[in-house]
Formats: C-alpha cells, sequence, structure tokens
C-alpha cells in the first residue's frame, strides 16, 4: 500500500488516479505481455482497457479507469483516506495494472478438504483449507491463534486452517523425530501478514492430535511489553516476576496439557509459604493449582513445572513459541534507578530461554520458533531476515537451526483464500478473473491485508 500511495498522480484538470508503471509490486503475479500498439499520446491519458486482465506494458505510464462497482464494493475499503476524501472533485479514479494470468478453479467445488486430522495432511491439500474441531480449537489452538482470526471464525461459522507447505515440511520432520534425539530448531520467517503463526497453529495443531505435550509461549511481546506491569522476585535478587502473565501461562498449558500433567508427579516436594507446599509424588498439576490459588506463586511454579517436564523420561515434547525474537529485544520496563530492564532479567524470559540452553534444557525436544516485528521498535530495520529479528545473542543462542520461509500466497493460495469467504457468506462478490487480479495487486498475496479486504466486518 506504501507503493501504490507513491505512485498517487493529481492532473491539471484536478483528475486524481494512480500511473501505470513496471515498478508496480506484484510480487509473483506478474507475467510477461506480448507487445502492442500505445495509444496516441496527443489523445487522453487514460486508456479504454478497463479489465487488469488485458493491461499490456504497452500500458505504462497511462491510467485506467476503475469501474463504478469495483471501486464502490471493493477498492473504498483498502484506498488510503486522503484519495477517499479528493476523489469527490476527480471524477476517474485510476490504478496501476499488472498482467497476471491465473487458473480459475472451478467455481461450484469447495475449497474445504474433509480431512481435519493434521496428521494426514498431504502435498495434494496444500492451497486448501481444513476445519479445526471445536474441541481443539477451545481447548488448543484458541491459545495461539490471532485474536481476529477467532473473531472472523465466528461470523463464518468455523475455524478454517489452510494447508501450506512451510508447516507440512515441519511436521513432515516431527514425524521422524525420535525420543533419543538431540533439540531438533525450526525457525519460522517472513514478512508480515503472511501466515506464520497460523503455520505454527498447524503444527501446534499436528503435535496435540499426535500425542505430543506441547510447551507453548503464544507471544513473547505480552511478556516482554506487558501492561500488567513486574515485582520484584522473591526468589532471586536480580530478576522480576510477572504474577499475571505467569497465571495465564500455567492456564494455558492446563487447558493443553491435561491429560499429561494429571500423569506426572512431582519428583520432590516444593514449599510456597508457611502453610502451603507440593509433596512429592502429587500430581504435576497440583503445582499449577498452587500457581493459580495465590498468583505471587505462579512466576515459581512455572519453573517447578517446567523443571519436572525436562526431567520426565520418554515424553515427547514440542516447544513452540511466537514472536521468539522478543527473548532477545527489549523490554518496556525500567527498574527502581530508571534504567531498562533487559529480557534475561524477567523470570519468565529466564524460565523459557533455559530450555533451549544445551547443557540445562530440554535434552529431546522439537522446537518451533516464529518471528515478528509486531513488538519492535518502529524506527528500526523492517527486514524479516532471520539473523536481522535474532540478532547476534538470539543467532547464538538459537542455532543451530532449520530456517521455514513462510512465503505470501501463490495466486492459487489467494484464489482458494477469497472463495473460502465467498462460500462461508463472508464476500459476496464474484470472484472474476480480473476481480482476483486487483485482489493480488492491491495485497501482494498477503492473508491478512485480504482478510482484511474480502473478509466480514
Amino acid at each position: 500500500m506504501a507503493a501504490a500511495r507513491g505512485l498517487l498522480k493529481t492532473s491539471s484538470r484536478g483528475a486524481f488516479s494512480l500511473k501505470i508503471r513496471a515498478s508496480c509490486p506484484t510480487r509473483s503475479y506478474a507475467t510477461a505481455a506480448p507487445a502492442a500498439r500505445r495509444q496516441d499520446e496527443r489523445s487522453s491519458v487514460i486508456i479504454t482497457e478497463n479489465d487488469p486482465d488485458k493491461h499490456l506494458n504497452s500500458h505504462q505510464e497511462f491510467f485506467y479507469s476503475v469501474p463504478q462497482e469495483s471501486f464502490d464494493n471493493l477498492l473504498t475499503h483498502v484506498l488510503p483516506k486522503r484519495f477517499l476524501k479528493q476523489r469527490a472533485s476527480c471524477p476517474t479514479r485510476s490504478y496501476a495494472t499488472a498482467a497476471p494470468a491465473a487458473r480459475r478453479q472451478d467455481e461450484r467445488s469447495s475449497v474445504i478438504i474433509t480431512e481435519n486430522d493434521p496428521d494426514k495432511h498431504l502435498n495434494s491439500h496444500q492451497g486448501f483449507f481444513y476445519s479445526v474441531p471445536q474441541e481443539s480449537l477451545d481447548n488448543i489452538l484458541t491459545h495461539v491463534l490471532p485474536k481476529r482470526f477467532l473473531k472472523q471464525s465466528e461470523i463464518l461459522g468455523g475455524s478454517y486452517l489452510m494447508v501450506r507447505n512451510p508447516a507440512l515440511s515441519v511436521i513432515k520432520k516431527l514425524k521422524k523425530q525420535g525420543n533419543s534425539q538431540a533439540p531438533t530448531r525450526f525457525v519460522l520467517h517472513g514478512d508480515a501478514g503472511c501466515g506464520k503463526t497460523l503455520t505454527l497453529s498447524h503444527i501446534v495443531h499436528y503435535a496435540t492430535s499426535a500425542g505430543w505435550f506441547v510447551l507453548l509461549v503464544p507471544s513473547v511481546f505480552s511478556w516482554v511489553h506487558s501492561k500488567r506491569g513486574i515485582q520484584m522476585s522473591k526468589s532471586r535478587e536480580d530478576r522480576f516476576d510477572q504474577p499475571e502473565e505467569a497465571a495465564s501461562w500455567l492456564r494455558t498449558i492446563r487447558a493443553i496439557n491435561g491429560p499429561f500433567l494429571a500423569n506426572m508427579q512431582a519428583s520432590q516436594q516444593y514449599e510456597w509459604g508457611k502453610l502451603d507446599s507440593t509433596k512429592k509424588g502429587e500430581p504435576l498439576i497440583s503445582v499449577i493449582d498452587q500457581g493459580l490459588k495465590r498468583i505471587n506463586y505462579a512466576p515459581d511454579a512455572v519453573g517447578v513445572v517446567l523443571k519436572e517436564i525436562k526431567q520426565e523420561p520418554g515424553l515427547k515434547i514440542l516447544y513452540a513459541a511466537d514472536e521468539y525474537n522478543g527473548f532477545f529485544g527489549k523490554t518496556s520496563f525500567k527498574d527502581s534507578k530508571q534504567k531498562w530492564i533487559q529480557p534475561q532479567n524477567l523470570s519468565l524470559v529466564h524460565h523459557f530461554t533455559k530450555l533451549i540452553d544445551p547443557k540445562d534444557g530440554l535434552k529431546s525436544a522439537a522446537m518451533v520458533f516464529a518471528l515478528s516485528r509486531t513488538g519492535i521498535e518502529k524506527n528500526r530495520n523492517k527486514s524479516s531476515d532471520v539473523k536481522e529479528l535474532l540478532g547476534e545473542e538470539g543467532e547464538d543462542v538459537t542455532s543451530p537451526y532449520t530456517s521455514i520461509h513462510v512465503p505470501a500466497f501463490s495466486m492459487s493460495e489467494l484464489e482458494n483464500f477469497v472463495r473460502l469467504y465467498q462460500q462461508r457468506g463472508g464476500f459476496q462478490k464474484d470472484l472474476t478473473s480480473s476481480l482476483l487480479h486487483e485482489i493480488a495487486l492491491l495485497t501482494g498475496g498477503s492473508g491478512h491485508l485480504a482478510s482484511l479486504l474480502c473478509g466480514p466486518r
């Protein structure tokens, strides 16, 4: 969208439009077009061809008028406010073109597959959606899926995840993971809005369905930039506790792994206060109950739970964290001397980065970490490069790892994405080839932007 704004032009007659330029970003949607005779340069700068599917290289530097129906029902939702404000005095609305060619799926077929078990998803399912069972959504994925996704799911009458190659490639490798193997680490990266969190959700769904114990950190940035506040740790002088955040995590881990925790036993006695303790041999879930009953116990309860899980023999563990690079960035907290507190001085961050340590961490587990720019300072570089987001410290701590790129939608994926909304009643327009190309141009294949453009409001 920023690139589009850079093409805004105002003619001497007051017409407000976008110039057709070769530099207009089209990602992988642009295709070579045959040479064509240019319009007579002495005539209007507005070409007569208004179908983006028929725009050619010869149309570059000219304008095309957007049909009123497309403008009212689609583009008015994504155009800059300044454009909309001036359009009354600028009767001609024009846009930059690309000439993509995409195979249209049979409009009568469904884009939702019947196989809802992630363990059985195949390469042939790529680009299609599966319906997340309500039980899995309530107990597991509601803790990791974006809030906007959950809100739209209510409107659409179901939660649908697209089967994509990044998730399938990780799941395939997880199936080969043995309990005696050294930790296998995967880092999900890609441009903002292209589906890293949804990919992580698909992988988490697979792991829980396949009987793994899932250690999930839904949002690292919500810890290092928490609005719930911090307090000095009662057990460590150099650390700061976040009781409410710790209690929230305890509820999450109990919801996801309740049956495991009920059958696991504390390896020793833990004293919480003068009157509260967990005896050796008690179910590990009682430790969580202590942390939730008295919230000041919650930070230490998190440490105890992680310690016991590391010692549990034969347990297949998936350690999944979203916004993982937040462990190695900055916090929003200052100490009593008004000095910025480092992430490692937060008890929660300390506990969860310790899991990655070769000596004291998880000995045999799979780890999947998604990177994000959500909580990074606005003046920082907008790169999605793994090493730049992790920084030197994060790179050293995380290595060795396998980087998994989560790309923007291909044209076929974007088409199925829009058809899902169309079939579930969230998108009322007929998805013509020209309309699909406009959506591709405006969103650049970003699932987030496509949901804003085509999804229910």
